[in-house]
């Protein structure tokens, strides 16, 4: 599959995230950025995937079907209700980094949709972390390689 992929907060993580994508083999054409701080998009690396800056969630995650959920926890609550609201959000996959939110909290805000929990650690910034992976039942074997 050929993931389009919508980052929602585009913080250190994140950014980290997306230069391991651009340095590996992931199948992702193009990454779709949403953040309140538009600031957050002025050092970002350049790779094979094209950005697209977007001006808010909704037009972020229409095109996309994985979401990149890297706000911060405390904005979850926000960020899952404005998701809720967009047509189609349960059909997507979404990958959450956020510290405290289960996999079930989201799954169960958007409308039992398929979620995987990453938790990467810092070193991740400079490409030298490790990350612990949990998901859903929900969460077919290919999204999981993902």
């Amino acid at each position: 599959m050929n993931y389009r992929l919508a980052v929602l907060g585009v913080g250190n993580m994140a950014k980290a995230i997306i230069s391991g994508i651009q340095k590996s083999s992931c199948s992702v054409s193009e990454i779709r950025l949403y953040d309140k701080n538009t600031n957050q998009y002025n050092d970002l690396t350049t790779g094979d995937c094209s950005y697209a800056y977007c001006n808010s969630i909704t037009d972020a995650i229409k095109d996309a079907n994985c979401v990149l959920l890297a706000v911060k926890p405390q904005n979850f609550p926000e960020v899952l209700n404005e998701i809720s609201a967009c047509q189609g959000h349960e059909d997507k996959l979404y990958i959450t980094i956020a510290a405290g939110i289960s996999v079930d909290t989201v799954s169960t805000s958007l409308a039992s949709a398929r979620v995987v929990r990453v938790l990467p650690n810092l070193p991740m910034t400079i490409g030298m972390g490790v990350s612990v992976i949990c998901r859903n039942a929900d969460v077919p074997t290919e999204d999981f390689a993902f």
